[in-house]
């Protein structure tokens, strides 16, 4: 059996400069992805891989170091000019970069958008606006499984894997009485599980992981910045939503000058200027 691909690859440049992004990677999401900031014209000097989760069999663990040992292979020769990291996704991008230095002799340049580390609630709260989605319930129902939830996460207490197994049992319920009612057969309700399922691998894996390396990184914030913004080096702040972040053209325009993308393939005028840092913000 060949071997799930550590990379995918985004956009449409063609400069031969690689950047990696780490974000959780799966379709159907409402906020915007890096492969909409990829997209962006002003990126077009770049080519930008997307990571996707090490591959587990049903009811697999998978630690930190699962997913770092996967990504720490470049997707192609040359070195690594950046690394960038969406929520969650940042916390793993300065280890990365520290690895990619010891293969190549420099270390890129790491980039955050709206930085959050895992908290002992990340779970929970994650799992409660999903079950927000299902309108296909009652919302007794809904508030049922809020509670058990809420109740999973207090028994786990400080074992952040015991809260979350607790948190994806009641997912599993909730969403599986919701799947049966739309009509979704077998097979489609089980990758439906498992996409919340690996996700929840990935937090723990994120949860794993130490201090997370931002004291040389630049975030890229939304209005109302984000929890693990104060730890970079500098903050650009940008007035619009987490949700609109990757797909907003100042972002990708201050990308692409932190990047320092040639000129040509920007669309920002010469005399264009970055946004305030954020503690010059009004």
């Amino acid at each position: 059996m060949t071997a799930q691909p550590a990379w995918r690859r985004i956009g449409d440049g063609e400069g031969g400069r690689t950047v990696l992004a780490v974000d959780y990677d799966a379709t159907g999401r409402p906020e915007a992805t890096f492969d909409e900031l990829a997209a962006h014209p002003a990126l077009a000097g770049l080519t930008l891989w997307h990571a996707v989760q090490p591959e587990t069999g049903p009811g697999a663990t998978a630690c930190a170091e699962d997913y770092l040992r996967a990504w720490q292979r470049p997707p192609v020769d040359g070195p690594v000019e950046a690394v960038l990291g969406y929520c969650v996704g940042g916390v793993f991008t300065g280890e990365l970069a520290d690895r990619l230095a010891e293969r190549q002799g420099f270390r890129p340049q790491v980039l955050l958008f709206d930085p959050e580390p895992v908290d002992d609630g990340s779970v929970l709260r994650d799992f409660l606006k999903t079950l927000d989605t299902m309108t296909i319930l009652s919302e007794p129902e809904r508030a049922e499984y809020r509670a058990k939830a809420e109740a999973a996460r207090a028994a786990g207490g400080a074992d952040f894997g015991a809260a979350a197994a607790g948190i994806t049992a009641v997912y599993e319920a909730a969403a599986g009485e919701a799947f049966e009612r739309l009509g979704l057969d077998e097979e489609e309700s089980e990758d439906l599980l498992d996409l919340f399922r690996s996700y929840v691998r990935y937090l723990t894996a994120a949860r794993e992981m130490p201090e997370p390396g931002w004291a040389a990184a630049t975030a890229l914030t939304s209005a109302g910045s984000s929890p693990g913004a104060p730890h970079a080096r500098e903050e650009l702040g940008f007035d619009t939503t987490t949700a609109a972040l990757l797909e907003d053209d100042r972002v990708a325009e201050a990308v692409a000058r932190l990047l320092a993308v040639p000129a040509a393939s920007a669309t920002t005028t010469p005399d264009a200027t970055l946004p305030a840092l954020a503690g010059d913000r009004a």
